[in-house]
């Protein structure tokens, strides 16, 4: 017969002072009634053990700061115009969310600006505002927008752009805007 190597203890029970060995454990395994080694220290919510989440970088994912996400951005500039005009268009992709916009329009004189979000499903496009009235003019001739918490899903068919558009108010004069958005590609 083949002997059998003991199993050295690593741990004690501290209510009972008994040495206790480290039991085998997987990720999925049940945290219940182990002694897990230390690499397994999270649990999922059926109380199962998991290992922690990284993402392509091996950084610990520990918020919805770690999404991975592409940075979209674009900047436009139109001579002017008393009704409003496309300025910066970017294309976005069906179905994916969008969040984070920062916006920087600028004009000498009084202009105002909006942003839209366009839907083209076949042919008829839907336009949703998104952002009405970013003002900027004599006395502060940028407006910087930054809306952290603004977050959106993109169609599910068709076309889909996020459009800012821009207008003078009294005399025309050039109008500039440079445009970022974070699109999330995914979770980790």
């Amino acid at each position: 017969m083949a002997d059998v190597r003991e199993v050295f203890t690593v741990l004690e029970d501290l209510s009972t002072g008994v040495g206790l060995p480290w039991s085998q454990a997987f990720e999925g395994s049940a945290a219940e009634n182990r002694n897990a080694a230390p690499a397994l220290v999270a649990k999922d919510t059926a109380g199962n053990l998991i290992y922690l989440k990284t993402n392509l970088s091996g950084e610990l994912v520990v918020s919805t700061e770690s999404e991975e996400y592409a940075l979209i951005s674009d900047s436009g500039t139109n001579a002017g115009n008393a009704a409003f005009q496309d300025i910066v268009t970017l294309d976005l992709q069906v179905d994916l969310v969008y969040k984070e916009l920062e916006i920087v329009c600028s004009c000498f004189r009084d202009a105002v600006f909006q942003v839209v979000a366009i839907s083209d499903a076949g042919g008829t496009p839907v336009t949703t505002v998104l952002i009405n009235g970013i003002r900027c003019g004599a006395g502060q001739y940028s407006a910087i927008v930054s809306l952290s918490a603004l977050m959106f899903t993109a169609g599910a068919t068709g076309d889909q752009e996020l459009v800012v558009r821009g207008k003078n108010l009294n005399t025309t004069s050039t109008m500039d805007v440079v445009v970022s958005i974070k699109e999330i590609q995914a979770s980790v």
